[in-house]
């Protein structure tokens, strides 16, 4: 018998089996079913495969099509990536987040599953992914609950900065860019980068 962790990794493989039928675009509610073409992006691409496999909505929304990478970093129990395991989630950027992707195989570098742009979903290795992603990362455990010290509280992220949990642009100011940049985790490459920078 599949676990949950197992079930969400066959989901998120049948999106990289699919690549050709699923397209990136911000859409919500966010589509809940193998219905091909199917449109929505990286955070709609977590949920839809927690959904798939029958675990909790990650966005701690009860599957009603509304979460972003915000509601992910807000729900989810912050863990270290030691302890990263199959079907945990990591999110790239400062509160709210700007891109999450599920772990397909945890390793030093582990396997992903990103659908960040209209060629996805694909397996990308973290250190690849970590290229194109702000340096900023916290990795989440979708599947032990809800703790007190979400990412949001660990990265120092006012409450009343978040207005909507259907909105993906609360947390932002008018120009879309992030309000808060205190960093959760620097990768070991954004720090070499600014080493030799």
């Amino acid at each position: 018998v599949a676990t949950l962790r197992e079930k969400i990794v066959t989901a998120a493989r049948w999106g990289i089996g699919h690549e050709p039928e699923i397209h990136y675009g911000e859409i919500r509610p966010i589509p809940l079913g193998r219905r091909l073409p199917l449109t929505t992006d990286c955070s709609g691409f977590v949920t839809l495969c927690y959904f798939l496999a029958g675990a909790p909505d990650p966005n701690g929304n009860r599957y009603s099509g509304y979460g972003w990478t915000g509601t992910l970093l807000r729900h989810l129990t912050p863990i270290g990536p030691v302890d990263i395991r199959k079907g945990d989630i990591v999110v790239w950027g400062a509160y709210p987040g700007r891109h999450c992707a599920i772990v397909l195989e945890p390793d030093d570098d582990p396997l992903l599953c990103s659908h960040g742009m209209e060629r996805g979903p694909i397996a990308i290795r973290f250190s690849a992914e970590c290229r194109y992603q702000p340096p900023t990362v916290a990795w989440l455990s979708g599947l032990s609950g809800r703790r007190r010290d979400s990412v949001e509280a660990f990265a120092g992220a006012p409450g009343d900065q978040v207005s909507d949990d259907r909105d993906p642009n609360a947390g932002r100011d008018d120009r879309g860019e992030d309000r808060e940049h205190t960093p959760v985790v620097r990768t070991e490459a954004a720090e070499r980068d600014e080493d030799h920078g």
